[in-house]
């Protein structure tokens, strides 16, 4: 209860300030409207559809990005734990591109596909690909060796170790990446949408 009333105090107070702030006027009404206006044209967006239809273009664009970024990193995840090769290129470009903001993809991505819907999601797909596919890699070449020799040693064959194995000892890693791409993806997207 005591949490409640404190989360309850702090946003009231944040309110205030940003009320006082409006009352200043310190900044034109366009760049700080009141607290009232907000809620007011949020109000009128959601009577006459107007957020409905902005939220379901923001959530395909979402779901859209984030899948192609999934179908690309698994595949690409994996390459990377299996060859060294693949490890030196991918892997690296991977560690290099997964700490660049996402807000650096829209100036590249508005450039390459102007303002189109293609650009959007190319943000989002940016987004997400580098973390499913370093946690993909982290995750398969963290897998005990025992438990490729265990199933090879009851006469299991490669692809069955692939899917029976490997790839279910690494699913906590690739899950985890899936969690960071999800939220690198609305990041992404956000920065894309502005």
């Amino acid at each position: 209860m005591k949490r409640f009333l404190f989360a309850t105090l702090f946003f009231a107070v944040l309110l205030l300030i940003w009320e006082a702030l409006f009352r200043a006027k310190i900044w034109s009404s366009v760049l700080v409207p009141s607290p009232k206006q907000v809620v007011v044209y949020l109000e009128n967006a959601a009577m006459d559809g107007t957020l409905a239809n902005a939220t379901i273009v923001t959530m395909r664009r979402l779901l859209i990005g984030y899948i192609i970024g999934l179908l690309a990193g698994l595949p690409l995840g994996l390459l990377t734990a299996c060859s060294k090769l693949w490890q030196d290129t991918i892997g690296t470009l991977a560690l290099g591109l997964q700490g660049l903001p996402s807000v650096c993809w829209v100036p590249l991505a508005l450039l390459w596909f102007g303002q189109t819907e293609a650009a959007m999601l190319f943000v989002v797909v940016m987004g997400t690909l580098w973390s499913v596919v370093i946690a993909t890699e982290t995750g398969v070449r963290n897998v005990p060796p025992i438990y490729r020799r265990a199933a090879l040693t009851m006469g299991s064959k490669r692809l069955h170790i692939w899917l029976k194995v490997i790839l279910p000892a690494a699913l906590p890693f690739i899950v985890s990446g899936m969690k960071q791409g999800w939220a690198f993806a609305w990041r992404s997207l956000m920065a894309a949408e502005i």
